[in-house]
């Protein structure tokens, strides 16, 4: 069994740590076995089973702030919980290292062929940031892409046929003030088009970030939403190519 199928296994196993946290019950011998295999988590160069892994960490994480909501006076498991949670934040920030230097490397040099008003990269800070007030787990590669261009515009092959991407400050913004939170939910905005339609993740779906674009003044979700790409990867193979 891989280090990964013993990880998810304390999801799914009668005595595992993190089942045991969604049913409200702490277990100290299945939080050190736990801690050992978590400590034995790598990230390689396959984005797919790195994003994969990053939701089994954030559902992981998820139940470990779940837990400790309701019990806070728990000395032993406020002990693993520090212990846990460090070894969490320490893979988000490894993959998100290298993520962005596989992705920032190969989309620089796809960027340079197209059609593509780049900003400047986003700070580490801003990355950082937006990913703390990210809703769930987006995808590595739109954080990545920041890092290459901190908001930018050109065209897409496929309707609304504009891309412009906000920086990242700009998100957070948008995310702490709730602007489409009431009218949009769901949708985890990240530019437009220029011209009254926004360009976001569509959060409804399980496990997927499919990118969409919708009209800001209709909040009827069968009217107003257009499917863009699956994925953010789909999007970055179309940023910059003219539908003409």
């Amino acid at each position: 069994m891989s280090v990964i199928d013993e990880f998810m296994n304390e999801f799914a196993r009668e005595d595992g740590f993190y089942l045991g946290l969604h049913q409200r019950q702490f277990d100290p011998v299945a939080a050190e076995r736990a801690l050992q295999i978590l400590r034995r988590v790598e990230f390689g160069a396959d984005h797919g089973a790195n994003y994969r892994l990053i939701s089994i960490l954030y559902e992981a994480e998820v139940q470990l702030g779940i837990y400790a909501y309701f019990n806070r006076d728990d000395q032993e498991f406020n002990k693993y919980n520090d212990l846990i949670f460090s070894e969490i934040t320490d893979r988000f920030n490894s993959v998100r290292t290298l993520g962005e230097t596989l992705t920032a490397r190969n989309v620089g040099a796809l960027l340079e062929c197209r059609e593509w008003r780049k900003n400047d990269g986003a700070s580490e800070a801003a990355i950082g940031k937006l990913w703390g007030v990210s809703p769930m787990v987006l995808p590595q590669s739109y954080f990545s892409f920041l890092v290459l261009s901190n908001g930018g515009e050109g065209p897409l092959p496929v309707q609304p046929w504009w891309f412009v991407l906000d920086p990242a400050e700009e998100v957070i913004e948008t995310v702490q003030a709730g602007r489409f939170k009431e009218f949009f939910p769901g949708l985890f905005v990240i530019g437009g088009n220029g011209a009254g339609q926004a360009i976001a993740f569509d959060l409804r779906s399980d496990g997927s970030c499919p990118v969409v674009a919708f009209d800001m003044t209709n909040s009827n979700f069968d009217e107003s939403v257009l499917p863009i790409a699956p994925d953010f990867d789909t999007l970055i193979e179309m940023i910059g190519l003219s539908g003409e």
